[in-house]
């Protein structure tokens, strides 16, 4: 049987949730029925150590919107390789789109990762222009469903929920951190203004001053950008310097989960977060704020410490219950990773994109 040539698109391949997940969907996917590419628009990043050796990368280098230069290295290549269908992840659609006009025989499936407010600020004017060279979305939560069908106009049938879902596993332990075991705390998020660093280190403040032993660790894209600037520059006028590591972008997310005790998320909002599902898939004990998706994967707190936004006081005191309870947090961990293996697996989500791309080849 002649393999579908398939290629996932993503803008960067920065350590983000769309990007960790358009990775982990190229690698997955049966070998035996697609051949599979994947093509980062604009760079590369820490991601790339993470695709499989099957999983062929081109990196085109577009430097703006605009690039004709750079679509029409990415429509040849696509020619070349007889790709017929384009997965194309979040703002990447523009580009995929572009590529399908120039590349006639495939077919662009868009999927929407968005996870910012409730009111969807995009513009869905641009968006609903899209919809002739879209065949069809792929959304992560349900508000992105009733976005995409009732904003947008894309027919019901033509719109399906693949929600995230957490790789098997943690990774190998033994990566060396800062900080005690059984008093490290992780936040998995790149420093952008929704994911609210700074009421986690506020709330680290008050942790620190009951548990010196605590130290948390920041997971995640840390530019020199004006948030970015203020969190370390909050971080330094708290007095954390020694309790707070900024470790970046990291392609071994789950061993770094491995040897943390606490996971932690401070959104003021989320779709469903990738981190979070992470944290589950290591067993870790979590706290995390009760926006988006967030109470869903963690039952309503029967999986995990649930606490609102912008509130570092509950936030402390959550973490330091669990840092104090090892059992409580070990049984948290537990029904976490229940959850996950049980309604966010990769293997359902696989399933769900394979039935996709079937309808479209038929």
């Amino acid at each position: 049987m002649t393999r579908i040539g398939v290629m996932h698109v993503i803008d960067s391949l920065l350590a983000g949730g769309a990007e960790t997940m358009c990775v982990q969907l190229a690698n997955a996917l049966p070998r035996e029925r697609y051949e599979v590419h994947l093509c980062s628009t604009r760079r590369g990043g820490p991601l790339e150590a993470r695709i499989a050796l099957h999983v062929r990368l081109m990196l085109a280098g577009r430097k703006g919107r605009y690039d004709l230069a750079a679509l029409l290295r990415i429509r040849d290549y696509v020619r070349r390789n007889h790709v017929r269908i384009l997965h194309a992840h979040s703002t990447s659609v523009f580009a995929a789109a572009a590529v399908s006009l120039l590349a006639r025989g495939t077919t662009v499936i868009w999927h929407d990762h968005y996870g910012g407010e409730d009111e969807d600020p995009r513009s869905a004017a641009l968006y609903r222009a899209l919809r002739t060279a879209i065949w069809g979305v792929i959304v992560v939560n349900r508000r992105l469903q009733s976005w995409a069908t009732g904003t947008l106009g894309f027919p019901q049938n033509r719109v399906w929920l693949v929600p995230n879902f957490a790789t098997p596993g943690s990774g190998p332990a033994g990566v060396e951190l800062p900080g005690q075991p059984g008093f490290r705390i992780v936040q998995v998020a790149n420093v952008r203004p929704p994911k609210d660093h700074g009421t986690m280190l506020r709330a680290m403040a008050r942790i620190v001053s009951e548990m010196p032993q605590a130290h948390l660790l920041m997971a995640g894209q840390c530019g020199d950008d004006t948030y970015a600037q203020s969190v370390r520059r909050l971080a330094s006028e708290l007095n954390l310097a020694s309790h707070v590591t900024f470790l970046g972008s990291r392609p071994d997310v789950g061993a770094v989960l491995s040897e943390c005790a606490v996971g932690v998320l401070s959104s003021t909002f989320e779709g469903l977060p990738v981190a979070l599902l992470e944290y589950g898939a290591a067993s870790l004990g979590v706290v995390c704020t009760r926006v988006g998706d967030c109470p869903a994967v963690l039952e309503g707190g029967s999986a995990g410490k649930l606490v609102d936004s912008g509130d570092s006081d509950a936030m402390a005191e959550a973490v330091i219950e669990l840092l104090r309870d090892r059992a409580r947090r070990s049984e948290f961990g537990r029904r976490l990773r229940n959850v996950v293996e049980r309604d966010w697996s990769q293997s359902a989500a696989v399933r769900k994109v394979t039935e996709i791309y079937e309808k479209v080849l038929a």
